[in-house]
């Protein structure tokens, strides 16, 4: 019998890389799926479908690993006042009271993790191995933002477009995710912040998008991982269709996004504002993929050392090379 475990090894930030090895087998036994955390420490998350049987062997492999190569101790206080912010932010209480070094804590549990229904939890373990098993290698290395981008953009790219409202410019593509995000970035910053960032943005584009065009052009995209992210768009299609998700799974409208309205954008409240167009979102295949691949994709770019403005970087990036209306806050 297969159980939901969580596994977490605990070591200081830059001596989680001695796990790396382990991680690649874990991956290639598809066990679990990997992630970095930093709730009550640093640490790297085993999450999976396992007998017991399983979860006591990969448990007595990272028991192993620890007794090789034990972590040097960092200052928890440090710790705490580093994450303080972070863990406001993100709603988590008590995340920072016990931090944990050089152990391996282990959860069988006895929930669905996050989500509604076993269908969710499927969805997202297997979405994560997919970007795992093409990501791997560049695990707690340093990985340049314009490479990640190559690597997705045809499916970006692929996922097809509709018009679900020319009244309020709402469209629906593989791009306006990302268009999405970057405007959640400017509504979170002061006006100066804003300009700052608009200009070094634009810079950095007009220096990236030559070599950008000039690289699609030199190398086939990776066609595995290509058909692996269709696949799950139709697998994603089908459960909007039988009602196992929809845009804001695993959360709720009325229960998690409407009493945080007054911290939204002017453009995200035009659209969540409105019934007629939040019908419209709620069940568009398209914008559901975008949500579930690119939050999967914005955990593995914290295993690949990208820092959190390059993430929005590459959100700008892919905005402009959809979009030049200025109203939109992407192109002046």
């Amino acid at each position: 019998m297969v159980e939901l475990f969580e596994m977490n090894y605990y070591a200081d930030e830059q001596h989680l890389p001695v796990l790396k090895d382990e991680i690649d087998r874990v991956i290639t036994r598809n066990l679990a799926v990997i992630r970095k955390g930093w709730e009550n420490g640093y640490h790297i998350q085993f999450l999976g479908m396992m007998t017991q049987e399983q979860a006591a062997e990969l448990y007595q492999e990272l028991e192993q690993v620890q007794k090789l190569h034990p972590s040097p101790v960092y200052d928890a206080d440090e710790f705490r006042e580093k994450y303080g912010r972070v863990e406001k932010a993100s709603n988590k209480k008590d995340c920072l009271k016990q931090i944990y070094q050089n152990e391996i804590r282990i959860n069988r549990r006895n929930d669905l993790f996050i989500f509604e229904n076993d269908a969710q939890l499927e969805l997202y373990l297997d979405l994560h191995h997919i970007f795992d098993l093409f990501f791997k290698d560049r695990y707690f290395s340093q990985n340049r933002i314009m490479d990640i981008i190559l690597f997705i953009y045809p499916f970006v790219n692929f996922l097809p477009e509709k018009v679900l409202n020319p009244a309020a410019n709402l469209i629906s593509n593989g791009y306006i995710s990302h268009l999405s995000h970057y405007i959640g970035l400017l509504n979170s910053l002061s006006s100066t912040d804003q300009i700052k960032i608009k200009k070094r943005f634009k810079e950095k584009y007009l220096r990236d998008v030559e070599h950008f065009h000039l690289e699609r052009g030199a190398k086939q995209p990776d066609s595995a991982f290509l058909n692996h992210l269709i696949n799950m768009y139709h697998r994603i299609s089908n459960q909007v269709d039988d009602e196992k998700l929809n845009f804001f799974s695993p959360r709720q409208f009325d229960r998690d996004i409407e009493p945080q309205m007054h911290r939204y954008s002017d453009r995200h409240v035009q659209v969540f504002g409105s019934e007629e167009n939040l019908k419209m979102v709620l069940k568009d295949k398209v914008l559901c993929t975008n949500k579930w691949v690119l939050n999967v994709l914005y955990e593995k770019l914290v295993l690949m050392n990208v820092k959190p403005i390059d993430k929005f970087y590459m959100n700008y990036f892919l905005s402009c090379l959809k979009f030049n209306d200025p109203i939109l806050e992407v192109a002046e």
